[in-house]
C-alpha cells in the first residue's frame, strides 16, 4: 500500500512500465529551471518541482505524486500551478495528471473543466493520438480552435479508460462535428471498431446519418439504423433509442459489439425508462453530448458521467463570435402565465394552450413582432420561429399575424397572399417533415414559422432572426432549446449577415436565463419524457395514450369557470423591456459592485411588475366568481374578507400590496378598487401638486382662491421665467378671477406672486 509518498512514486513507475513506458523519457524531482534552463524564471517559480515531467517535442505533460490519503484534487492544484508558471513562458502544457499509484486525476488545461479521474496513465503510443487528435479520414481542418480542444479531450478521456464521458456544448456549437471527429480518430487507430450514435428524434437520426455518410461514407460504413442483420456489418449505426427499443431490436446485435456509444442531447432520460438498451452494451464507453446538464438529487447526467470533460457556454460563444448575441423584448400581459398558474390551480401542459388562446393576447404578441423588427419602417419581414402552447394556439397565432401583415401592407385582413409566408410546422400537419427542410433553406418562402416544439430542436436553420416566445414553460431544457434556434450566427460566403437575434418574449422566459452552468430540475426532463413516450407509441402502433399523473384540481365546474374568467379580461400589457447586447456591453466598464447593484435593482423592477399582475388578476377572478354567485355588487366588508383570504392563499398580503405600489397609508379597499380599474394612485407629480394645495390650506389662505393659487404655481414650474403680464392674460387665470380675484385674496400683485417662492422654498 502507498503509505508515504516514496512508495506510491514507486507503484506509478511500476505502472508506468506495464503500459509500455521507459521511464529515462521522464525526468523525476526536477525544478523547472533544472528542466528549462534558457527561461528566465523568477527565483520562486524556478523552485517548482514536478514529481514527473514527459517533455515530448513541444508539450510538456506533468504528473504529482501522493501518499495514499491525500487528497488527489489538492495534488491537480499543485501540479497545476506549476503548469500555469510554464504557459506563462510560452510552453504548451496540455495535461496534468496526480496518483498515488492506485487512483489517477487528469485535468486537460485546455478544456474549461475541472479534474477527472482516469484509470490509467496514457500508453507511449497514445501519446501522438491524444496530442494530435485530427483524424486523416476527414477534413477537420476547418474544425474551430475549442472543437480540436474537445475532440482531444474525449480522445484523452477515453484512452485513460474513462468509462462515461460528458460534454457540454451551447446550441450551435458543433457537438455533432466534435463528436464526428472523435468517433474518426478512434476508428483510425483502431481504439474502437463499431459505434453506435444515439439521437432523440428520427428526423435527427436521417440529418445525422447524412452528415456521416457525407464525411466518413469513403471509408467506413455508416448506417441509419433498420432493425435487419446488415445493421450488424456498420462501422457506424445511428439511431433513435426508440427504434432500438421497441420490439427489443437491439438484441441483433451482441453485447459487446459496440466499443463506443454517443448519447445525443444526453440529459434525456437515455437511462430512465429504457436504461437496459445502453446497460445492454454494458462494456461499451458512454459519450454524452449536451447543450442543457441536468441535475437532480435522485437522476442526472452529473451523477451518470460524472462532471463534463469539456464545456462551451453560449456567453463564450458570443465573445468569440461564433453565436448570435440576444436582444430581448420582454413583454408581460395581465392574463400571462404568472397571472393564471399562481391563482391557486394547476394546469396540465397540454391545457395551456387553453389558458394562453386568447385573440386579444395573439393580436398582442403579432403586433409586438412586427413592432420588434422595424416592418413599417422596411416592409421586410425577418425570418422567425413562433412557438405556441398547442396546435390550434399555433393557427390561431398564425392568423392573428396574417391580418396585422395584411393590416400593414395596406391589403385586406382576408388576402390569401401571404398565407404562403406564415406558415404552421407541427405533427398536426401530413407534410410537416417536407416543410421544415424547406423552412431551412436560405432562400425559403416561409418566413414565419409557427409550431408547438417540433421545431425546438432538429433543425438547421442559422438565418431565423427573431424567436417569439408564446408559449409558457417551466423547462429551462426546453427554453434553451427554443432559444438555440436563433444563436447561429448566418453567413453568405464571408460576408456575416446576422450577429444578433431578436428574443420577443410575452411567458417571461427571461427567468430562466440564469448562470448557464445552473444545474437543470428533474422538472425539466418530463416534457422530453412524454415526447419519447409519444414516439414509442407511433413505432409501435398504440392509439391509446397513458393516462398522466393529475395534479389534485378544484373541481370540474370551478375549472370551466376559471377558464372563462381569462376569456372575460382584457388583454393589455403590463410590462415591457428591451435588453440590447450594446446595453450589457457598455457596464463592462463599471465595478462588480456597481454591475450588480444595476442588475438587482432591473430584477426588483421586474419582480414588482410580477406581483402587481398577479394580484390584480388574482382580484378580478375572485371579482368575477363573486358577482357570478349573485352577491352584492357593493365592494363591502364581506366582499373584502373573503378577497383577504383568498389572496392569502396565494401568498399576497396587505403589507405586501403596500409595498409593491409604494402607497404606505392605502386601505386595501384602495388597492381592490385599483385592481378593478375603479381608481388609480397619483401620479408622483398629482402627490406634489396635493402637498402644495396642502400647504396653501395650512397657511390660512382663503379657499375661493386656491385654483388661481394652483394656476400660479403650475404656469410658474413649467416656465419660470413666464412674467406677470403673460400670467394673467393666460384664459385659464382669468377664468379664475384674474387681477381683481388676487386683490380681493392677497390685497396685491407682489404678494400674490411670492407665494410660489415661498412654496418652493419650504416644500421643494
Amino acid at each position: 500500500m502507498p503509505d508515504t509518498e516514496a512508495d506510491a512514486i514507486t507503484l506509478i513507475d511500476e505502472h508506468l512500465r506495464n503500459l509500455g513506458w521507459d521511464l529515462k523519457k521522464f525526468r523525476k524531482n526536477h525544478s523547472l529551471k533544472q528542466l528549462f534552463p534558457t527561461i528566465n524564471f523568477s527565483e520562486k517559480e524556478g523552485k517548482h518541482r514536478p514529481d514527473y515531467t514527459l517533455i515530448q517535442g513541444d508539450k510538456v505533460i506533468l504528473i504529482e505524486a501522493k501518499k495514499k490519503g491525500v487528497d488527489l484534487r489538492a495534488a491537480i492544484a499543485e501540479a497545476r500551478e506549476s503548469a500555469k508558471i510554464l504557459m506563462k513562458y510560452g510552453v504548451n502544457v496540455p495535461f496534468i495528471y496526480a496518483s498515488d499509484g492506485e487512483k489517477w486525476y487528469m485535468q486537460n488545461l485546455q478544456s474549461n473543466t475541472i479534474e477527472v479521474p482516469v484509470e490509467r496513465f496514457l500508453k507511449p503510443e497514445e501519446i501522438e493520438v491524444t496530442l494530435d487528435p485530427i483524424s486523416s479520414s476527414i477534413n477537420t481542418l476547418d474544425l474551430r480552435y475549442y472543437q480540436k480542444i474537445a475532440v482531444q479531450q474525449i480522445i484523452t478521456s477515453f484512452l485513460s479508460g474513462k468509462k462515461r464521458m460528458l460534454v457540454e456544448m451551447a446550441t450551435g456549437t458543433g457537438k455533432t462535428e466534435v463528436a464526428m471527429a472523435a468517433i474518426a480518430k478512434l476508428l483510425d487507430e483502431g481504439k474502437v471498431k463499431k459505434v453506435l450514435y444515439l439521437v432523440d428524434r428520427d428526423s435527427l437520426a436521417s440529418q445525422t446519418y447524412q452528415r456521416f455518410n457525407a464525411r466518413l461514407g469513403d471509408r467506413y460504413i455508416v448506417r441509419k439504423f433498420e432493425g435487419d442483420f446488415d445493421d450488424i456489418s456498420a462501422d457506424v449505426v445511428i439511431s433513435t433509442i426508440q427504434m432500438l427499443y421497441v420490439g427489443d431490436k437491439y438484441k441483433i446485435f451482441s453485447p459487446d459489439h459496440f466499443q463506443l456509444i454517443v448519447l445525443d442531447e444526453a440529459h434525456r432520460s437515455y437511462y430512465g425508462d429504457w436504461h437496459v438498451v445502453v446497460q445492454y452494451f454494458n462494456n461499451a464507453t458512454v459519450l454524452g453530448l449536451t447543450a442543457t446538464p441536468k441535475v437532480d438529487k435522485d437522476v442526472d447526467n452529473f451523477r451518470y458521467f460524472g462532471y463534463p470533460i469539456f464545456r462551451y457556454t453560449y456567453s463564450r460563444g458570443v465573445k468569440d463570435g461564433y453565436l448570435a448575441d440576444t436582444i430581448y423584448y420582454k413583454f408581460l400581459t395581465n392574463v400571462d402565465i404568472y397571472g393564471i398558474h399562481d391563482l391557486g390551480y394547476d394546469f396540465d401542459p397540454d391545457d395551456l394552450g387553453k389558458k394562453v388562446d386568447i385573440p386579444m393576447r395573439n393580436e398582442l404578441i403579432a403586433e409586438k413582432y412586427f413592432e420588434a423588427i422595424k416592418f413599417k419602417e422596411n416592409k421586410e419581414l425577418k425570418k422567425a420561429i413562433v412557438f405556441a402552447a398547442s396546435i390550434k394556439h399555433a393557427e390561431n397565432l398564425r392568423l392573428a399575424f396574417i391580418k396585422k401583415y395584411n393590416e400593414l401592407m395596406g391589403y385586406s385582413l382576408d388576402n390569401a397572399e401571404s398565407e404562403e409566408l406564415f406558415v404552421s410546422i407541427h405533427s398536426g400537419i401530413p407534410n410537416h417533415k417536407e416543410l421544415v427542410s424547406e423552412f431551412q433553406s436560405p432562400n425559403s418562402r416561409i418566413k414565419v414559422a409557427f409550431t408547438v416544439d417540433l421545431l425546438s430542436t432538429g433543425i438547421d436553420a442559422p438565418d431565423v432572426e427573431a424567436i417569439v416566445m408564446a408559449r409558457p414553460t417551466k423547462s429551462r431544457i426546453l427554453y434553451l432549446q427554443m432559444k438555440g434556434r436563433g444563436t447561429r450566427i448566418y453567413k453568405e460566403g464571408d460576408k456575416v449577415k446576422k450577429d444578433k437575434f431578436i428574443l420577443i418574449d410575452f411567458v417571461d422566459s427571461w427567468r430562466l436565463e440564469k448562470e448557464e452552468d445552473k444545474p437543470i430540475t428533474n422538472e425539466d426532463i418530463m416534457r422530453e419524457e412524454e415526447e419519447e413516450e409519444k414516439e414509442i407509441q407511433e413505432l409501435t402502433g398504440e392509439t391509446e395514450v397513458k393516462e398522466e399523473k393529475q395534479t389534485k384540481r378544484v373541481g370540474e365546474k370551478k375549472q370551466k369557470e376559471e377558464q372563462m374568467i381569462i376569456l372575460d379580461i382584457p388583454v393589455t400589457i403590463v410590462y415591457s423591456e428591451v435588453i440590447a447586447p450594446e446595453v450589457k456591453n457598455e457596464l463592462k466598464g463599471i465595478s462588480e459592485q456597481v454591475v450588480k447593484q444595476v442588475k438587482d435593482y432591473l430584477l426588483a423592477q421586474e419582480e414588482v411588475w410580477i406581483k402587481k399582475t398577479q394580484f390584480e388578476t388574482a382580484v378580478r377572478s375572485f371579482d368575477y366568481f363573486y358577482r357570478k354567485k349573485g352577491n352584492n355588487k357593493n365592494i363591502d366588508e364581506n366582499y373584502l374578507n373573503e378577497l383577504r383570504d383568498f389572496l392569502s392563499a396565494q401568498g399576497i398580503t396587505e403589507d405586501m400590496l403596500k409595498d409593491i405600489y409604494g402607497e404606505a397609508d392605502a386601505s386595501f379597499k384602495d388597492f381592490v378598487e385599483v385592481a378593478l380599474g375603479q381608481k388609480s394612485f397619483p401620479t408622483p407629480e398629482e402627490r406634489k401638486r396635493n402637498i402644495v394645495k396642502e400647504w396653501y390650506i395650512k397657511k390660512g389662505y382663503p379657499k375661493e382662491c386656491e385654483k388661481l393659487f394652483m394656476a400660479l404655481y403650475d404656469f410658474r414650474k413649467r416656465n419660470p421665467n413666464i412674467d406677470k403680464r403673460a400670467f394673467f392674460e393666460a384664459n385659464v387665470v382669468k377664468e379664475y378671477g384674474g387681477l381683481r380675484k388676487v386683490k380681493e385674496c392677497f390685497k396685491d400683485i407682489n404678494s400674490f406672486w411670492k407665494l410660489y417662492d415661498d412654496v418652493v422654498k419650504e416644500i421643494g
